[in-house]
């Protein structure tokens, strides 16, 4: 009890994590979409080259964006989504455990009640005129013990049963945990090596070519200075 109590404790810690990462991944994807959006007015203000160049750098981060949600669609179904499955299956065991612990319960109140009977049984007996009452106690005692024994065969098929099924949930929780984080792993290498590919393609893209900046002020320039060489 003490151990499935504490795992139902971490686990909706990790559950609760796990939807958090899941909320920033969007956040993600929603800052890239807006980061390119910027580019692409600030290429479109510039014009030119540079302008290309900067069009270029929204359209990665479009690209980054869908990427970024896409994970976050991943993660949902590969992390949180088995984890709160997990999480209701802790609680079921939570659920197994106390019926359990209900029965023990009922069969010691059982056993309680049939040790006072047995002391009121003795009192009567030793007490001249009391045959009518004690032949009622003893009948009362007898089906309190036939309950007791009833109460005692459910609360240890109970038991055994409980017992068994924490075994096995023990034994496949740690298959489950290792194939949820090795999936979850994968999924991180493989959408960050996507990232990295995507900027990187970007990198010759910005370096080829040189780049023009405006043209009106820079002309003025190079005829002043021009004019005066000449002269």
């Amino acid at each position: 009890e003490r151990y499935v109590e504490a795992l139902s404790v971490q686990m909706k810690r990790v559950s609760n994590q796990a939807s958090a990462l899941v909320r920033k991944s969007r956040e993600v994807a929603n800052g890239m979409f807006e980061f390119g959006l910027a580019f692409h007015q600030l290429g479109q203000s510039e014009g030119g080259s540079l302008g290309t160049k900067l069009q270029l750098m929204g359209g990665t981060a479009d690209a980054l964006s869908s990427m970024a949600a896409s994970q976050a669609d991943a993660e949902l179904r590969r992390l949180e989504e088995p984890l709160r499955d997990y999480l209701r299956i802790v609680q079921g065991v939570r659920l197994a455990l106390g019926r359990r612990h209900d029965a023990r319960v009922s069969y010691t109140a059982l056993l309680h009640e049939i040790q006072t009977r047995e002391a009121a049984l003795h009192r009567l007996r030793m007490t001249p005129g009391s045959e009518a009452r004690a032949y009622s106690t003893e009948i009362s005692l007898q089906r309190f013990r036939a309950a007791a024994n009833a109460a005692r065969e459910g609360y240890a098929e109970c038991s055994q049963r409980v017992l068994r099924e924490v075994d096995r949930f023990k034994r496949e929780k740690a298959e489950e945990m290792k194939s949820l984080v090795l999936e979850f792993i994968l999924l991180e290498i493989e959408v960050n090596r996507g990232m990295e590919r995507v900027w990187g393609d970007l990198v010759p893209k910005l370096e080829e070519g040189g780049v023009i900046v405006g043209n009106g002020d820079n002309d003025d320039d190079d005829d002043a200075v021009g004019g005066g060489g000449a002269g």
